[in-house]
């Protein structure tokens, strides 16, 4: 938490456990470096490092933090570290994209960050999955809403419609309600 690169560097060269958890707050290492508790100090980026190097869990999150906190020394630790999924460049991309953050975009785009390819499907075949539908199993009592709103698919949070669309015919593979 308070960002000591060198015992960090001691501990890990030693041996020590990078993804031990506190007893009080269940934390590990890396949640702290990230998200630390006293204020981010620019060392915070080489302890993430350290610890991602040393098998440390939770890269994904790592980055995530370093983006919403416009944190560049920290992005680029991360990315530098590698083994993240493109999946998981694309995501970060798009939140930097969405938080303006253009220094964090340039560095994602540098290390092979791609938008994910925009989903399209023909509007009539869209309109045939605009409905309410339940889960099944143990997702049974779980609504959901499924519109094409803007002419784009969507299912809002809490499965409430906006706005229900007529549909044109019966959802495929799912049962409506």
């Amino acid at each position: 938490e308070t960002g000591h690169a060198a015992v960090v560097k001691l501990l890990t060269g030693r041996g020590a456990d990078a993804n031990i958890k506190d007893t009080f707050y269940n934390a590990r290492p890396l949640t702290w470096a990230v998200s630390p508790a006293m204020g981010r100090k620019p060392q915070h980026a080489e302890v993430v490092k350290l610890l991602l190097q040393h098998g440390a869990q939770g890269k994904d999150r790592a980055l995530m933090g370093a983006i919403s906190e416009s944190d560049a020394p920290m992005t680029k630790a991360v990315l530098e570290v590698g083994g993240l999924t493109p999946g998981q460049l694309s995501d970060a991309l798009e939140s930097a994209t969405r938080g303006k953050k253009a220094d964090i975009v340039t560095i994602l785009e540098a290390a092979g960050a791609k938008p994910r390819p925009e989903f399209k499907m023909d509007p009539a075949i869209r309109q045939r999955y605009t409905g309410r539908y339940r889960g099944t199993g143990r997702v049974d009592n779980v609504p959901l809403a499924v519109t094409a709103a803007e002419g784009k698919p969507g299912a809002p949070p809490g499965g409430q419609p906006r706005p229900p669309g007529p549909r044109a015919a019966p959802p495929v593979g799912a049962r409506g309600t």
